[in-house]
């Protein structure tokens, strides 16, 4: 079984919080709002991603 490691971080601004909205027409969540984030390249360090 393929594993990749997903990265979502939580960015807090005067106690706000960054979402972004997935595209409507596309992947599991379609339309809902998420945080940003996204998976690591082979290599990469976590504080890199």
């Amino acid at each position: 079984m393929k594993q990749r490691i997903i990265v979502c971080p939580l960015i807090e601004n005067d106690c706000a919080y960054l979402l972004c909205k997935m595209p409507s027409d596309r992947g599991v969540f379609s339309g809902q709002w998420a945080l940003s984030g996204g998976g690591m390249e082979p290599g990469e360090k976590i504080e890199e991603a």
